[in-house]
């Protein structure tokens, strides 16, 4: 359910992302205020928990609103939420010549496995209180 009020979308979260961790679903269904302009049908959102990501942008707290990926793919060098065996993870996907990878900034591997399925696209991180970042 979405109300919509002055410019922004009042979603429900789909849980909490901490990087190597499974996603934390006891905050799923927590109200949270999104820019409206920043949300498509299908997207959903995530609060980031804990540090670690802030060489990709990301600090705890933040909002990812996130494009679903259902065929678990991206192209090359989205930012992307991935999991691995039930752990989530944020990075850059890569994805050619044979390889599923996913890089930090610096395009050093954070993780580099087969069975990486990216589960959305960031397309947009909303800091609470401060705006947003567009990531498309």
């Amino acid at each position: 359910m979405t109300q919509r009020r002055a410019g922004l979308t009042t979603v429900r979260l789909a849980g909490a992302i901490t990087p190597g961790a499974p996603i934390d679903t006891s905050v799923t269904g927590t109200s949270v205020a999104v820019p409206s302009e920043a949300l498509d049908a299908d997207d959903v959102v995530f609060r980031v928990v804990g540090t670690g990501l802030r060489a990709m942008e990301v600090e705890s707290g933040d909002l990812l609103v996130v494009e679903p990926r259902p065929e678990g793919n991206a192209a090359s060098g989205e930012l992307v939420v991935a999991l691995l065996r039930g752990r989530a993870f944020v990075g850059r996907w890569w994805g050619k010549r044979g390889r599923r990878a996913l890089l930090d900034d610096s395009l050093l591997p954070v993780i580099e496995e087969r069975d990486i399925q990216v589960l959305g696209a960031i397309t947009v991180i909303v800091r609470e209180g401060r705006g947003s970042s567009r990531k498309d």
